[in-house]
């Protein structure tokens, strides 16, 4: 990273950081951007008619596959005034590959960034029949991409998921983040692109 501030405070410099950063690290966890069970809390969700307790048996469900978790994940990004622009983030994990894109506003956590994914097979075969027939349904329930929202801008983007051999595609989706990413109702939206 190079990153430079001016200020005499904490607040002075982080509202003045300027500069640059790539990362790579291995094996590790990103728990909420990352986590496929914080990612189904989106708002259009949660009000498109789907009972708070279906959302809740689904988290359940997915919960001890820890999607959070990840092989390896790789980014960069620019500051500008003490905000994080064209943020690319690739994360590779066993059920879980994303593209993340967009900004941060480091002084109050606020993120606008788009996440694409694809779910692996493994996330349903590793549960027993009933299990796999509910999670199935109740992930049916979730809106796709209508084809207004399709866009070449959009594939473009999911061809930025990263890929691995081994993994089995089952789903791809996208998700609109806005907001606190330390609060509750960062996710706006979780769709099914295919």
């Amino acid at each position: 990273m190079s990153i430079t501030c001016n200020g005499t405070s904490d607040i002075q410099c982080m509202n003045s950081l300027n500069g640059n950063g790539d990362f790579t690290v291995s094996d590790g966890r990103m728990p909420k951007l990352g986590s496929l069970e914080y990612l189904l809390k989106a708002t259009n969700i949660v009000t498109s008619g789907i009972t708070r307790i279906s959302i809740n048996n689904i988290i359940e469900l997915i919960t001890p596959l820890k999607t959070g978790n990840f092989k390896s994940i790789k980014g960069k990004f620019s500051l500008h005034n003490g905000i994080a622009k064209n943020i690319e983030i690739f994360s590779k994990g066993n059920d879980l590959n994303l593209y993340l894109s967009g900004t941060y506003n480091i002084e109050n956590s606020i993120a606008q960034m788009e996440v694409y994914g694809t779910l692996s097979n493994n996330l349903t075969s590793v549960f027993g029949k009933l299990k796999n027939l509910s999670l199935n349904t109740l992930l049916n329930t979730i809106p796709f991409l209508n084809n207004s929202e399709q866009s070449p801008e959009i594939e473009a983007k999911i061809k930025k998921i990263p890929r691995d051999e081994n993994f089995s595609i089952s789903r791809i989706f996208a998700a609109e983040i806005n907001g606190d990413i330390n609060g509750l109702n960062y996710v706006k939206s979780f769709k099914w692109v295919k």
